[in-house]
């Protein structure tokens, strides 16, 4: 709640899959994963590390506010990205739920808390791929389930109920994992303009909305990078001559590929 203050505490309420998921009669309760995201119309994923996808078992909960919700998963070393039950819900979400695959409002994102969000960024200025590198290994075969049996239930009713394999599940994850990245970076370069000139994260950022398909965001956003570069420069600040010719580059990378 100290981090979404749109959420009144009076007006907010929690869903806790622990309580409302009834292990004796799951077939039914699994059924309605689609209905529920589409319900809640935000799923958001707590990642306790984002570059750690397996590990022990976790329980998760979900809070929702009207019909908005947060699945938040509280669990020892690993990550959600981890779990079959939180892919299933991705998965529901992106397809049964948002607005880009024609279906209700439903939204995915991602929340970090403040250090690891910082790690990430961090990566990403390093290493532009550097997240999708990780995120490449999400893989619903080798997650987890706290309840032995629920995993091969999950895949089995996503590949028979809604003809989804593995390989398209792992897909529709990994894109929307990687698509939050981006609106993350993004963000971040928004809210300090002093990075177009200071910091190759910008430069990032147009990677990896062009890798997701955004070629008019990464034009746009490569062309602003290009002249908050010229103006430091005509402001005589040396340093942004090498960023300049980044950014220009980065110019000429994405109109080669819109």
């Amino acid at each position: 709640l100290h981090a979404r203050p749109e959420l009144p505490p009076s007006d907010t309420f929690f869903w806790i899959s622990n309580f409302s998921v009834r292990p004796h009669n799951i077939a039914v309760d699994f059924r309605r994963m689609g209905e529920v995201c589409r319900t809640l119309k935000h799923t958001v994923l707590y990642l306790d590390r984002w570059d750690k996808l397996f590990g022990a078992h976790e329980v998760s909960s979900s809070v929702h506010r009207h019909t908005h919700g947060l699945i938040h998963p509280l669990h020892t070393p690993g990550n959600a990205l981890g779990r079959a039950w939180c892919l299933n819900a991705i998965y529901h979400t992106v397809m049964h739920g948002s607005v880009e695959t024609g279906g209700g409002e439903a939204k995915f994102d991602c929340i970090l808390g403040e250090a690891e969000e910082e790690r990430l960024l961090n990566a990403v200025e390093y290493k532009a791929s550097a997240a999708s590198d990780v995120f490449a290994n999400v893989d619903i075969n080798k997650s987890t389930c706290r309840t032995l049996g629920d995993k091969a239930r999950i895949i089995a009713e996503l590949e028979q109920r809604y003809n989804a394999p593995t390989e398209r599940v792992n897909e529709v994850v990994r894109s929307a994992v990687n698509a939050w990245v981006a609106r993350a970076v993004v963000e971040k370069v928004e809210q300090e303009p002093s990075l177009f000139t200071t910091s190759r994260l910008p430069l990032c950022a147009v990677y990896l909305l062009r890798e997701g398909g955004r070629l008019a965001d990464a034009r746009g956003l490569a062309e602003r990078i290009a002249v908050a570069c010229t103006e430091a420069e005509a402001l005589a600040h040396d340093e942004a001559t090498a960023g300049q010719e980044a950014a220009v580059k980065a110019v000429d990378e994405v109109k080669a590929t819109a």
